[in-house]
């Protein structure tokens, strides 16, 4: 997927859905994207300009991310408790499903390894 090479000049048909950029504004854009679809396939608008304010809505889309990652870095103990807290969680879910997956099997390891 690309912008579109057939699109030379500003004013030159579209196609959005072979378009990489259009895709981005479909996933951060979406009230958009819509409009910006018809636009360009009637030629209203060139591969530069929707570059540019695709910029500025990712940048848009992506600050919140930026500065809840700015807080975890100054705190790194949150990110180490985040992480055990996960893993613990992780394992009580992976212990049930392990049951549930040996009991569908009839495998018992106690008898197997004659415990």
């Amino acid at each position: 997927m690309e912008d579109s090479t057939k699109k030379i000049k500003k004013d030159d048909k579209g196609n959005p859905w072979g378009c990489a950029i259009f895709q981005y504004f479909k996933a951060m854009a979406p009230e958009i994207a819509d409009d910006l679809e018809i636009v360009c396939q009637k030629g209203g608008i060139g591969c530069a300009e929707d570059k540019k304010r695709l910029i500025k809505i990712a940048n848009n889309f992506l600050d919140p991310i930026r500065k809840r990652r700015e807080e975890y870095e100054k705190n790194p103990d949150l990110i180490k408790e985040i992480l055990i807290n996960g893993n613990k969680k992780a394992r009580e879910v992976g212990k049930k499903t392990m049951q549930a997956v040996h009991a569908a099997m009839h495998i018992d390891y106690k008898k197997i390894l004659g415990e």
